[in-house]
């Protein structure tokens, strides 16, 4: 997904949007203005339908952001660091840096949003009866204010959200429910992942199929949403099966079985083209931690920023100026299980763990090649046992 455009931060995580919404905020302020409000609440200006259209677009895009950070803040309860949250032209999305612990977290961290929606649909609810906007289930009778149907449409949207994100399919609310609930049963959480993204590929089908037979039908608008929601779930939840496939196959792993071992240390005073010349042609690392005069480990220097450095920077640059710094290196003992390690590179913006023995020497550093080339070990060692059985 393209870049999002920063919006400031709400108790410290990172808020953004992506260029989308504001396209289906002007197809939104559009719907309102022109169609829903002054069948709603009639006699008002044309200026005035569209103020409204736009103040029940922001509070929608304000719900979805509060269902997010209902996720947020419940994952931060739990210990789970958040990187930010993005709105999209479909919803929104918080960033995790890690996965929960426990099935328990898993659940109450899922559940978060569903129940901020249903929240704000009591509240919508409640603020339109203040205004005297009458029965909500029953037709409009002309005579409500367009303060009580703002009020109105965000309690119907708020609680259409709810509904449709408990759905048990992943990657919805709903399917997390699903796969909380599994993990706990089974004590498989990749299993229980597995099976609730498959939830998730028949329900994208599902929708995608449903709004294909109504292209041709007046409900044509309705059936492009069914179509691009659908596909949405469906690719969301493929992803989803790939990530529960690739755990399941490293249960038992831990980083010293698949790390790169004993990188070249690198002093941290010498230039880059010093560090070119010292290395053999084929070596077959791709960092290479950093060290310090006394000793110490300063920071982790990768290939991509050699590959990426000018010549006379490659000449005149010590790699100590080149390298992350320490504290932007995540360690791990080379006995630490992989995954739940490599997750925690995530948002760090260095996709390469520093492995470490014990007594705290360097044994190795792991990053995407060292977990592919692993996979496709694991996924050979399968074929091969499945095909001599």
């Amino acid at each position: 997904m393209e870049r999002d455009v920063p919006l400031g931060r709400i108790a410290g995580i990172r808020i953004g949007f992506s260029w989308s919404v504001l396209v289906v905020a002007a197809l939104y302020t559009w719907l309102l203005a022109t169609n829903r409000f002054p069948i709603d609440a009639p006699g008002h200006t044309s200026a005035a339908y569209w103020a409204a259209g736009v103040v029940a677009s922001l509070l929608f895009f304000a719900s979805l952001l509060a269902h997010e950070m209902g996720h947020s803040l419940v994952a931060r309860h739990e210990g789970i660091e958040v990187e930010g949250i993005t709105l999209w032209l479909l919803g929104g999305f918080a960033r995790l840096e890690s996965e929960p612990a426990t099935p328990g977290a898993q659940l109450r961290i899922a559940i978060a949003g569903p129940v901020t929606n249903f929240t704000l649909a009591a509240v919508f609810v409640g603020v339109h009866q203040l205004l005297g906007g009458g029965p909500l289930l029953t037709p409009s009778d002309g005579n409500a204010s367009l303060a009580a149907v703002i009020c109105a449409w965000l309690a119907f949207i708020n609680a259409l959200l709810a509904v449709f994100n408990v759905i048990p399919a992943a990657p919805l609310d709903g399917g997390h429910v699903l796969s909380a609930g599994l993990w706990a049963a089974t004590g498989d959480r990749a299993k229980a992942a597995g099976w609730s993204a498959r939830a998730g590929m028949a329900l994208g089908g599902l929708l995608v199929g449903l709004g294909l037979l109504q292209l041709g039908s007046s409900n044509a608008g309705n059936a492009l949403w069914f179509v691009l929601v659908g596909w949405w779930i469906l690719d969301a939840a493929r992803r989803e099966l790939a990530s529960a496939t690739v755990e399941q196959a490293f249960t038992d792993v831990t980083l010293g079985d698949i790390m790169q071992p004993d990188p070249p240390i690198v002093p941290d005073w010498i230039t880059i083209d010093d560090l070119g010349r010292s290395l053999p042609p084929t070596t077959r690392h791709r960092a290479f931690p950093v060290q310090s005069r006394d000793g110490r480990i300063t920071g982790l220097l990768t290939a991509e920023q050699l590959v990426h450095t000018d010549a006379w920077h490659r000449a005149h640059t010590p790699v100590a100026q080149l390298a992350f710094p320490i504290d932007r290196v995540t360690w791990a003992a080379a006995s630490d299980v992989a995954l739940p390690a490599l997750r925690r590179l995530a948002g760090t913006g260095l996709q390469t763990l520093l492995v470490v023995w014990p007594d705290g020497r360097v044994a190795g550093t792991v990053g995407q090649p060292e977990l592919d080339a692993a996979y496709r070990r694991r996924r050979g060692s399968a074929i091969g046992a499945g095909r001599s059985a």
